[in-house]
Parts: C-alpha cells; sequence; structure tokens
C-alpha cells in the first residue's frame, strides 16, 4: 500500500509512505486498517484537546 500526502503550510508539502519494504525485509504486518489507525489517532488527539 503506497499513501501519499499533499498540500499543508509546513515545510514539507508531500510524504510517501510503501510498506513493502517492511513487509518483505522484516515480515512487517499492520494489526489495524488504515482508516482504523486515522480513527483512533484522532480519538487520541481529540481526548488530549489538540483537535
Amino acid at each position: 500500500m503506497k499513501v501519499l500526502v499533499t498540500g499543508g503550510t509546513g515545510f514539507t508539502t508531500n510524504r510517501g509512505w510503501d510498506l513493502q519494504r517492511a513487509r518483505n525485509e522484516l515480515g512487517f504486518r499492520p494489526r489495524v486498517s488504515l482508516s482504523q489507525g486515522l480513527v483512533q489517532t484522532m480519538k487520541w488527539y481529540q481526548g488530549r484537546g489538540l483537535l
């Protein structure tokens, strides 16, 4: 899976992630889906008053 994020106001305007190397070399397997991880991250930030 590749994810590309563009835009924003920071000095980094895009980032790309590719899990293939981690899968191949480390046997990495995500425990949660991308959508589940985003929801959990949002709740974490909200619980700390950061969103």
